[in-house]
C-alpha cells in the first residue's frame, strides 16, 4: 500500500485485486473509505477479504522504527491491531560508494564506484575503465532487499587487470539479493545465500564536489 499524504489518497494491493480510496487522519486518528477494488477472480485470495475488513475497521495507527525498517499498526476501535504493515527505509543506500571488495577480495582499484540513487531506482557508476548503468529493485516482500539488473556499461577496451576487476564487479551486482549496514560506514552487499559480494563505503561528500 503507498499513502499519498497530500492528496489523502491511498494505492494498493489485496494480494488479488488493486484496491484504492481515501483516508483522512489526525494525530494518531486514521479513517479510511470510498474503497474500491478491481474485480479479477484469483485462486489463492485468501488474504484479500481480510485485508478489506481490516481497513474498513481503522480507527487509529501508532509507527514504529525496528533497525531501518519502519513497522505501521492499524487499530480498530477497541484499540486491537488489526493489520500491521513494514516500510523499508533504504534511503541510507543513497549517494556515491567506493568499492572496498568484490566477491571477498580487496579491491584496490579506487575508480570503481557506485552512485544509488533510491528514488529514481536506478544506479550509475565505474568499472575502473568503462561506465556502468542500471536500474535497481527493492522487493516489499523480502528484509534489507535489493537488486540491479539492466545493467549496461560503455565498451572501452580494458587492460587485463581491469577488465579482470570489472568482469568481478559487473557479475557481484547481478547476484546482491540484499544490503545491510556494516562498520565505519560502510554496506556489505550479499548474494541468496547470504554470502557477501560487495563492500561499499560512503564516499564523502566534500570528496564527491572535488
Amino acid at each position: 500500500m503507498n499513502f499519498d499524504l497530500a492528496a489523502k489518497r491511498f494505492y494498493g494491493s489485496n494480494g488479488c485485486n488493486y484496491i484504492n480510496g481515501d483516508f483522512v487522519n489526525e494525530g494518531s486518528s486514521l479513517r479510511i473509505s470510498n474503497v474500491i477494488s478491481t474485480m479479477m477472480a484469483c485462486q489463492d485470495s485468501q488474504y484479500e477479504a481480510l485485508i478489506n475488513k481490516a481497513l474498513e475497521r481503522t480507527r487509529t495507527f501508532s509507527v514504529t522504527k525496528k533497525g531501518h525498517e519502519y513497522y505501521l499498526d492499524l487499530r480498530n476501535e477497541h484499540n486491537i491491531v488489526e493489520m500491521v504493515m513494514r516500510k523499508h527505509n533504504m534511503d541510507y543506500l543513497n549517494g556515491a560508494w567506493t568499492v572496498k571488495e568484490i566477491t571477498g577480495t580487496y579491491n584496490n582499484n579506487e575508480d570503481v564506484e557506485l552512485v544509488i540513487d533510491i528514488p529514481e531506482h536506478t544506479i550509475h557508476g565505474n568499472t575502473g575503465c568503462n561506465i556502468v548503468n542500471g536500474s535497481l529493485i527493492i522487493d516489499p516482500e523480502k528484509s534489507n532487499s535489493i537488486q540491479f539488473n539492466n545493467l549496461a556499461t560503455t565498451k572501452m577496451r580494458c587492460p587485463d587487470e581491469q577488465a579482470k576487476t570489472e568482469t568481478a564487479f559487473l557479475v557481484a551486482l547481478e547476484r546482491v539479493e540484499t544490503a545491510q549496514r556494516g562498520k565505519s560506514g560502510t554496506v556489505i552487499m550479499r548474494d541468496k545465500d547470504g554470502e557477501n559480494v560487495l563492500v561499499l563505503k560512503k564516499i564523502d561528500n566534500r570528496q564527491q564536489g572535488n
